[in-house]
């Protein structure tokens, strides 16, 4: 037998089946701290043991998506081949007790109960069986009703195919009726053959049988549905454009049923030539009654009200049933004509004086054959030591044979055979619990023993076994119980779930006041020690840890008031669980998005405008920040990559060396690559571009400087020119005091402008601009 599916085991979601990994992670951690609890029990601790077997398996299986999705695959494939069987025997049911017309309150309660569903499910299929049968009575009185009347006949005749009264069928008709047919009545047409054969083609390609269902409408839709859905219908296929064979074929009966479904005349013609099709199924039940070239009187019967079921009345049905047979050159049995009573009775006394002679020799003589067959169904099961092939023997005679003195021995046999089995079975069961019990191994024997009631509740030792079982029941008691003393001074939590569980497991103990006394004596120190152990979660944001240790409290204490206020607690718990997990699917979106720095804040903008008040805010707003510096640096990087491809083009004059540093040949001097508008994103003041070059740690130097106007000049005044940035000028080293309503201090500026002729400028120390930092070649480390 194939293993149980993990979805199932772990009873996520299917439909639709669950994908998100915590959640699937924090469902196998539950299994798995409930196995671990029942290894040792009796009846659970083997499934539970191999359940933890599979653990490695579940986790592989489930953290693959491909496997994972094969698997949510087969289990709503299991569940749905379960409910389809569950209802089909729920279905049968519901008919049999609709075969007399209806169907009471109290069979459906009966219904739901033997099935283990709800009332509403049995009444949802009950109505769903009625549905269907007033849509083929709505069907059948429209078929009827076509010649413009229906006759009392037809009324009756189909108040008795479906089992209801005729005032039920008369409620229904909204034509004249008539006692009898017309013969002036006029029968709608039915559609012309070429329509009706360009209809059929199509319904096959979108595989359809009618156009009622091409529409998915009742066949007793009203004609103002009918135009509406087929209107829609041409729309959406028009809209999806495609020019594929369903495509035409969908087009194309949209069409017809807007034609068709416009008048009560043409839908009659199209009920009628839908009909007269299921006439090729009359035809071939008509070809199985005939095989032996005589139709027998019971078929003949059959045959009508099949007939009569497609649409015609009585009349028309013998005729097409008489017609085809004689076409095919076969004959119809009928009822021969009687006797009179004196040769009747002649012949019947004489029927009976032979039939009885010829009845007691042949009754000799099958008695004979039937009692050696018994004799030889013995001697073949005389010798074999297997009981249940001799029950099977058994079994099989008495269903295949009418009661004799035979099967009534075999019966006595059988019941011989059954107590032996009973006693055979009761022994080896015995045993193995005696042996248990000599090991102490109560539980286990306990198990066995209520094995043996499972599997055989009418055996004549039941009652023995289960006067074993209360002793055993009572033994265990007192041993767990005693056992319960042994855990003064655990943690409450162990405390709680060891008499919580004594409970369950001894529903009936004599120490049963005892134990829910206790229970409900550390309930607040238990209460106390979770609320500290919240805290301590919420503080380590270990929220799966929180809101697992809530759910024991709940279900112990589960209607108390503590465990609603421990419920609150836990579904804030895990609300935070959710935000946490949020907060690391996020970071995996956000780092999927690489370099687009936009889409990743948008990802954290939205969850911040959704959740305002969610934990986890102060963290985006850091990660928000991190995305910031990740950006300037990527933009800072790419310029100064930029900058670098214009100093490799500028010629042999300026040579760039590994450390983020560049040589001017020309002059000796060593510059940054980068300016400080570049490296810091931002302008300086004179005394913060003083404080910023004595800082700088570039290429490992620490004696940088501003330069002066004639270092910066020959920079950016002399061919070949140093490639231009995005700062406009650079502070130099020359600065003098200027008084202009009040002291103030001027420095020297040099612009990045590549150009030969220039002017010295100065700015005011207070301004804002750029460093272009220099040294001389000799190391100054």
């Amino acid at each position: 037998m194939g293993r149980k599916n993990f979805y199932i085991l772990l009873d996520l979601s299917i439909d639709p089946p669950e994908e998100e990994q915590k959640i699937i992670e924090l469902a196998i951690k539950q299994k798995q701290a409930e196995w671990s609890r029942s290894r040792n029990h009796p009846t659970k601790g083997l499934k539970a043991k191999q359940y933890i077997g599979l653990l490695p398996e579940i986790r592989r299986i489930m953290g693959d998506p491909e496997l994972r999705k094969t698997e949510a695959s087969n289990a709503a494939t299991i569940l749905s081949k379960k409910a389809g069987e569950k209802f089909l025997v729920i279905d049968r049911h519901i008919a049999i007790c609709m075969s007399k017309g209806f169907i009471t309150d109290e069979e459906i309660f009966n219904l739901a109960k033997r099935h283990s569903v709800k009332d509403n499910e049995i009444r949802k299929r009950v109505k769903q069986r009625e549905d269907a049968k007033n849509a083929e009575i709505n069907k059948q009185v429209k078929l009827r009703s076509a010649k413009g009347y229906i006759t009392k006949d037809e009324l009756l005749e189909l108040a008795k195919i479906h089992s209801v009264s005729a005032k039920e069928i008369r409620k229904r008709v909204t034509c004249p009726i008539k006692k009898s047919l017309q013969k002036s009545a006029k029968k709608p047409k039915p559609l012309d053959k070429a329509i009706e054969k360009i209809i059929t083609d199509n319904l096959k390609i979108v595989g359809k049988s009618s156009l009622y269902q091409f529409l998915d409408l009742p066949s007793d839709s009203s004609l103002e549905s009918l135009q509406e859905k087929s209107k829609k219908r041409e729309s959406e296929l028009h809209k999806r454009g495609k020019k594929d064979a369903l495509g035409t074929a969908g087009i194309a009966l949209a069409g017809h049923c807007r034609t068709i479904f416009k008048t009560e005349n043409t839908r009659n013609s199209y009920d009628m030539t839908n009909a007269r099709s299921l006439l090729k199924g009359l035809d071939s039940d008509i070809d199985v009654a005939g095989m032996d070239g005589t139709i027998r009187t019971e078929y003949y019967n059959a045959l009508v009200d099949s007939a009569v079921k497609l649409g015609m009345n009585r009349n028309e049905a013998h005729k097409y049933i008489r017609d085809y047979s004689r076409k095919k050159k076969w004959k119809i049995e009928t009822k021969a004509k009687r006797p009179g009573w004196v040769l009747y009775a002649v012949v019947i006394a004489a029927l009976l004086f032979i039939g009885a002679g010829t009845g007691i020799y042949l009754h000799i003589k099958n008695e004979s054959k039937l009692k050696k067959e018994y004799q030889q169904v013995l001697a073949g099961i005389e010798n074999d030591n297997d009981l249940q092939k001799k029950v099977r023997v058994f079994n099989n005679y008495i269903s295949t044979h009418k009661e004799s003195d035979r099967t009534i021995d075999a019966v006595k046999r059988l019941e011989k055979l059954r107590l032996a089995i009973d006693e055979l079975k009761a022994k080896e069961f015995t045993a193995d619990a005696d042996k248990l019990l000599a090991e102490k191994k109560y539980q286990n024997a306990l198990a066995i023993y209520k094995e043996f009631i499972r599997r055989y509740p009418k055996s004549l030792y039941a009652d023995k076994i289960k006067k074993k079982i209360e002793e055993l029941s009572v033994l265990l008691d007192d041993i767990d119980y005693k056992e319960l003393d042994r855990l003064h001074g655990k943690l409450v939590q162990v405390r709680a779930l060891a008499y919580s569980a004594y409970l369950k497991e001894h529903p009936k103990g004599k120490n049963i006041k005892n134990a829910k006394k206790i229970l409900s004596n550390i309930r607040e120190e238990y209460y106390l020690t979770l609320l500290k152990e919240i805290e301590k979660c919420a503080k380590n944001e270990d929220w799966e840890k929180g809101v697992l240790s809530c759910d024991d409290f709940i279900k112990i204490y589960n209607g108390h008031q503590r465990a609603v206020e421990i419920k609150e607690q836990q579904d804030i718990l895990r609300t935070r669980l959710w935000e946490k997990e949020t907060f690391a699917r996020m970071l995996q979106k956000v780092n999927a998005k690489g370099g687009d720095y936009q889409a990743g804040r948008q990802i954290f903008i939205d969850y911040l405008n959704a959740y305002p008040d969610s934990y986890i805010n102060d963290k985006i707003k850091v990660e928000l920040a991190n995305l910031d510096k990740k950006e300037l640096m990527a933009k800072t990087a790419a310029k100064k990559e930029r900058l670098i491809r214009l100093i490799k083009k500028s010629g042999n004059r300026f040579i760039l060396n590994s450390n983020d540093t560049v040589r001017d040949i020309k002059t000796g001097l060593t510059w940054c690559v980068a300016d400080s508008l570049l490296d810091t994103d931002d302008c300086l003041d004179y005394d913060s571009a003083i404080e910023y070059t004595n800082n700088l740690k570039t290429g490992g130097y620490n004696d940088w400087r501003l330069p002066t106007v004639v270092e910066l000049a020959q920079l950016y005044k002399q061919k070949p020119f140093f490639p231009q940035g995005e700062s406009e000028w650079y502070w130099t080293s020359k600065n003098y005091s200027r008084y202009a309503d009040g002291w103030s201090k001027v420095v020297d500026i040099v612009t990045s402008k590549n150009e030969v002729m220039w002017e010295k400028e100065e700015r005011d120390s207070r301004d804002c601009g750029s460093v272009r930092a220099v040294r001389y070649r000799a190391s100054h480390k």
